[in-house]
């Protein structure tokens, strides 16, 4: 996947954002992290007090950059 493909999506989720890796972090390995804190470009919210379901916030800019090599977690 490339930039313009990426910046054209509405939402990145977990998967798209994995494709956007090209393999290098899966899904499921990026949802984990998240919900650990531990994901530099994405961020787990619990859908509500309680819950033990999530959405995730991707950081579009940061992830290109993770991509780029700019930093690592």
């Amino acid at each position: 996947m490339l930039d313009d493909e990426l910046l054209a999506c509405r939402k990145v989720t977990p998967e798209i954002a994995a494709r956007y890796l090209q393999g290098e972090i899966p899904a499921q390995e990026i949802r984990v992290l998240a919900q650990n804190d531990m994901c530099p470009f994405c961020k787990a919210v619990k859908v509500s007090p309680g819950s033990s379901r999530f959405t995730y916030r991707i950081n579009v800019g940061t992830l290109m950059a993770y991509k780029r090599g700019e930093f690592r977690s």
